[in-house]
């Protein structure tokens, strides 16, 4: 290969391994940004249910039962 396009190419792979590298680190921030809103909605459901608890609510077997309604996530996927 003629130094020229081993010079260019050099430098594309290192614009490449800059590009990586970032995207690396936004995907770090993304995570920890999803896991706190995660963290924080958990906390106001629990408020909520602590707040709002203690009503009638049916039960499995389809009767009324006395106790607190709970609120949760159902997915926490990532």
């Amino acid at each position: 290969m003629d130094k020229e396009s081993r010079l260019m190419l050099e430098l594309l792979q290192k614009r490449c391994f800059t590009a990586v590298d970032a995207i690396s680190r936004l995907l770090t921030v993304n995570e920890g940004l999803i896991k706190n809103s995660l963290n924080i909605i958990d906390r106001s459901l629990s408020l909520f249910g602590r707040l709002l608890g203690g009503c009638e609510t049916y039960g499995a077997g389809g009767r009324i039962l006395k106790g607190k309604a709970q609120a949760g996530m159902l997915c926490r996927e990532i």
